[in-house]
């Protein structure tokens, strides 16, 4: 799961090498553990699928 957000924040690096790409980039990275930490269980079945 970690590998996938990786490869997809390389992704938006690429594709939005501006501040705003980069910033959205760390809002996409940081958001999910966060979320993660509050509710476990519905965070790792709602990604579950998507792998």
């Amino acid at each position: 799961m970690l590998d996938c957000r990786v490869k997809a924040w390389f992704s938006l690096m690429i594709v939005n090498s501006n501040l705003y790409g980069y910033a959205a980039s760390v809002l996409f990275l940081l958001l999910p553990p966060l979320r993660m930490k509050k509710k476990p269980t519905p965070a790792i079945s709602r990604t579950a699928p998507m792998i």
